[in-house]
């Protein structure tokens, strides 16, 4: 798929909410898109993905790369297995698990990541991946080929030191600043620094701020995903619009996406009935004759 979106959810600092926002971005692209989408887990060691999404798939990223005795797999191998190892969620996403056991996660470099992502953009309209507070050699390759990076924070100051140090180091690896995206989560007030004192630090950069709400937890611990469980929710609410601001070109493609195949399903059965309306008509004629 030729005009796949690869987008990239990651933080210096742990605790700021990337799987929290990674399965909303996952059900909300996949409410606007009938291209598919697909969350990655891309923390091999600690992947939460299918736990916050209380998901137990049979495969993980593991199984499409490397055999029971743990040796290579050919390309042409992960890519006819692809499809056995994604898990669809109930809100119409596609989830592509972490291994549970924390040791694989040595097993898999660049190459392998590169293999992964050439299968996945090739069948997924939109690809999201969370990634591990970190900046290892597979989420180098990531972030290489990402669209969009979304890099999180959350309101206290170590996680926006961590994140003015993460900026600079991806300005040394000269990734544009027109592929970063902020977002500011667990927001409070009355905790020694405020909204606008961030975004000052960070020239006006969050475009996307999330309150801190208890129902967050409420509903990973339950495993489901706010926007779509509760959309009318004040932090579902600030969710999507962060969404909405962070990737516009994700979300104008998949709509195009979709009312091009609205379009087409619709001309197709017009077709078919007009064809079935010329058939009926030669055999009518050929009756009269």
């Amino acid at each position: 798929m030729t005009d796949s979106r690869l987008i990239t959810i990651a933080s210096a600092t742990g605790g700021c909410g990337k799987t929290f926002f990674a399965t909303n971005a996952a059900a909300d692209l996949a409410a606007r898109t009938d291209g598919g989408v697909l969350l990655m887990d891309l923390d091999l060691q600690f992947g939460e993905v299918a736990v916050a999404l209380q998901m137990r798939p049979q495969h993980s990223i593991i199984d499409g790369l490397f055999g029971r005795d743990r040796q290579p797999l050919p390309p042409e191998t992960t890519e006819a297995v692809f499809d056995e190892l994604v898990t669809q969620h109930s809100a119409g996403f596609d989830v592509l698990s972490a291994p549970s056991d924390p040791a694989d996660a040595d097993l898999v470099g660049e190459g392998e990541i590169r293999r992964i992502l050439d299968i996945a953009t090739a069948r997924y309209a939109i690809v999201i991946v969370d990634t591990p507070p970190a900046l290892t050699e597979v989420v180098l390759e990531v972030l290489d080929r990402s669209d969009v990076i979304i890099v999180m924070a959350s309101l206290d100051v170590p996680s926006l030191k961590n994140l003015s140090v993460y900026l600079r180091t991806l300005q040394r690896l000269d990734v544009a600043d027109d592929r970063i995206g902020l977002v500011l989560n667990k927001v409070e007030s009355d905790v020694g620094i405020d909204v606008d004192q961030a975004q000052e630090l960070f020239d006006g950069r969050f475009a996307g701020v999330i309150s801190h709400d208890r129902a967050v937890s409420r509903t990973i611990n339950l495993g489901t995903v706010l926007v779509d469980a509760q959309p009318r929710m004040k932090v579902a609410r600030q969710v999507s619009q962060s969404i909405r601001a962070l990737l516009p070109d994700a979300i104008a493609a998949a709509e195009t996406e979709r009312v091009a195949r609205s379009v087409a399903r619709a001309t197709g059965s017009w077709r078919r009935r007009g064809s079935t309306m010329r058939a009926t008509a030669t055999e009518v004629s050929h009756e009269t004759v």
